[in-house]
């Protein structure tokens, strides 16, 4: 393993470990993001990194070509998260505008890793270099995406605001602090010192037109409400509403496709959408794999609105001692969570058949094969908002966890022991789980007492 890789895996462990980081992307996943929220990635990010490269920079060979790299791999994950949340909130707000991404600052990024290789000076100065260098790049990432939408959505005739809010500000944030219409703005509103956590976000204009008599739409600007006006009141909504909307959002990003059904939840008549079935119907088509099977995953998942976990299902044979497995499937820096249905195990089968086989079974706490889709959940709960990376490190940390005590597949590894844990967790049966149990499980799904 080289250098760079050590200290990749090391940094993956922290940031899968991290909660506000699992929290921003799981807000993108259920469509509440917001600007603040990716620029509290990038602070995240930046102080993770700065952290780890200071522990570490001293025993580097290459210094500045790991750096280098660690640095990179920052920018298109800051770069990932900023564009997801910019194209989730103009997919709302009915704004066609691709997300613009700005150029790795390379001389930058160069004279700071080259500034690590010093001997004039002392360790103690190289490893704070190091960790205020890394953060502040790392954070300017973000700050470089907001700048360089914000500059093409004002040449695109939207009005941007510039807002910089500070945190425990020193006297020069302070005096830069504010919200500036784009180009008025004071000329270092970009600019970070060493340590600064400042907050630099843009809001602004949409054209997305008011409905007309006919149902069309008028080409006229609105201003959206400022989140901080004093005068701005949040649209009232039912509970029922409240729900629906969040539903349609958590399908837009991940889930099965819904479709219409007839309850207003907005007053741009927007309806709340269903669980569709019929892509999962199509998936099961020219196999053996019962109808009844895919009714009911998609029912277990409907009782707590868990669908949006899944991405897809698909068919696959394997082991006929194996029901079904949750498959992240990589895209990019993340991943697609796939549902596979194990024909050899399923095919031919009634659901009364199927619970059964596996109430008989002696592997496994399920007792059903309403049990079986919610171990898998729980497989799908532990992946969910994380990006590739994040995924390898947590499936690694938790590969050589041998918990007995609890059945033959929870004892594999502690990823199997969580999916067995949340089937007794559901079922009410946790007062005599093993007290390693209890802590994996709370550590990465929560909710156990």
């Amino acid at each position: 393993m080289t250098e760079y890789e050590r200290l990749r895996a090391a940094l993956d462990k922290k940031l899968a470990a991290d909660p506000s980081l699992r929290a921003v992307v799981k807000r993108i996943k259920n469509g509440t993001a917001t600007l603040t929220d990716s620029a509290e990635y990038a602070r995240v990010l930046s102080h993770i990194l700065g952290r780890e490269v200071s522990a570490k920079v001293l025993d580097l060979d290459d210094m500045a070509g790991v750096v280098t790299q660690l640095l990179h791999d920052c920018y298109e994950d800051v770069n990932s998260i900023y564009a997801q949340t910019q194209a989730l909130l103009d997919e709302q707000a009915g704004i066609h505008i691709r997300p613009q991404q700005p150029d790795f600052p390379a001389e930058r990024v160069d004279q700071f890793t080259h500034s690590l290789i010093d001997p004039t000076v002392e360790e103690s100065v190289i490893k704070r270099r190091a960790r205020a260098g890394c953060e502040t790049i790392t954070k300017s990432f973000h700050d470089d995406c907001i700048k360089k939408n914000a500059q093409f959505r004002h040449d695109a005739g939207l009005k941007c605001y510039i807002v910089r809010i500070g945190t425990k500000c020193c006297e020069w944030c302070s005096e830069v602090a504010g919200k500036y219409e784009f180009g008025d703005q004071p000329d270092g509103i970009f600019r970070r010192h060493d340590n600064c956590d400042c907050t630099i976000i843009y809001d602004g204009q949409v054209l997305r037109g008011k409905r007309n008599a006919d149902g069309s739409r008028s080409k006229t600007w609105e201003e959206l409400p400022n989140a901080n006006a004093a005068d701005y009141t949040p649209p009232s909504l039912s509970e029922e509403q409240g729900r629906a909307i969040e539903q349609r959002n958590l399908a837009q990003v991940r889930g099965l496709k819904i479709n219409n059904s007839s309850i207003d939840i907005s007053t741009e008549n927007d309806k709340i959408r269903n669980i569709k079935i019929d892509d999962a119907r199509a998936a099961i088509q020219g196999t053996k794999i019962n109808d009844n099977v895919i009714k009911t995953i998609i029912d277990v998942l409907s009782e707590d609105d868990s669908q949006y976990l899944f991405d897809e299902i698909a068919v696959v044979k394997e082991d006929y001692r194996i029901i079904m497995q949750t498959d992240p499937v990589k895209k990019g820096t993340f991943f697609d969570i796939r549902l596979n249905l194990n024909e050899n195990f399923l095919g031919g089968k009634t659901i009364d058949e199927l619970d059964s086989e596996i109430f008989n079974s002696k592997v496994t706490v399920c007792n059903s094969f309403r049990e079986a889709i919610i171990h898998e959940k729980y497989h799908a709960k532990l992946i969910n908002g994380l990006n590739q990376g994040q995924l390898d490190a947590i499936y690694e940390e938790l590969s050589e966890r041998n918990i007995d005590g609890i059945s033959k597949t929870a004892f594999k590894d502690g990823n199997e022991c969580i999916a067995e844990v949340g089937v007794l967790f559901e079922r009410g049966e946790t007062d005599d789980l093993p007290e390693e149990a209890r802590k994996i499980f709370n550590k990465y799904i929560g909710g156990l007492l």
